[in-house]
């Protein structure tokens, strides 16, 4: 039993000794990347593209005679046309000269020989002038001979892209969203 308290000190020094004289080693490289994860939830969806752009309705429009007959005139209530916008932005108008089911648009102003129909902006007002009755005609229920606005705010317009023809109501209907 002599042997056992020396076995314990040379036990207790060996351990010394590792602990002391082991020290970390430099970190080893990086190893590869493990593969994607899944997918995580999609977030809700963004405001829609149309940049504060307004448009109407397609508008049924009334004209009447000026005092000599020799043009019509037309008014169309536009709230949001404003002095900023008349400053500023865009706007344009477009005649359906047929039904919301098979639509055959024009921007104004229209010429087309004798027949002329130019728009005039206002504040909160668009007035169409034309040298004929260019208002909406209903038959059989289908109507004809509507007209739509679209306003543009400033500081949009330069964010249209070149190819982007306003005077092309298809391509406006296209990049600004707009429902028919």
């Amino acid at each position: 039993m002599t042997n056992k308290p020396l076995f314990y000190p040379l036990i207790v020094i060996f351990s010394l000794f590792i602990f002391v004289a082991c020290k970390k080693g430099d970190t080893g490289p990086e190893g590869p990347a493990g593969p994607a994860g899944p997918a995580g939830p999609a977030g809700p969806a963004g405001p829609t593209g149309t940049a504060n752009v307004i448009y109407s309705d397609w508008l049924d429009v009334d004209f009447e005679p000026n005092n000599d007959s020799s043009n019509w005139t037309a008014v169309i209530p536009a709230e949001a046309l404003t002095q900023e916008i008349l400053n500023q932005g865009e706007i344009k108008v477009y005649i359906n000269f047929n039904t919301a089911d098979d639509p055959v648009v024009f921007p104004l102003p229209y010429f087309d020989g004798a027949v002329i129909i130019n728009p005039v902006f206002f504040t909160d007002t668009i007035a169409l002038v034309s040298t004929v009755d260019a208002g909406t005609i209903e038959d059989t229920g289908d109507k004809f001979f509507q007209y739509r606005y679209v306003l543009i705010p400033g500081g949009e317009l330069a964010n249209i892209p070149a190819n982007i023809n306003l005077d092309k109501y298809a391509d406006v209907k296209k990049y600004f969203k707009l429902k028919n």
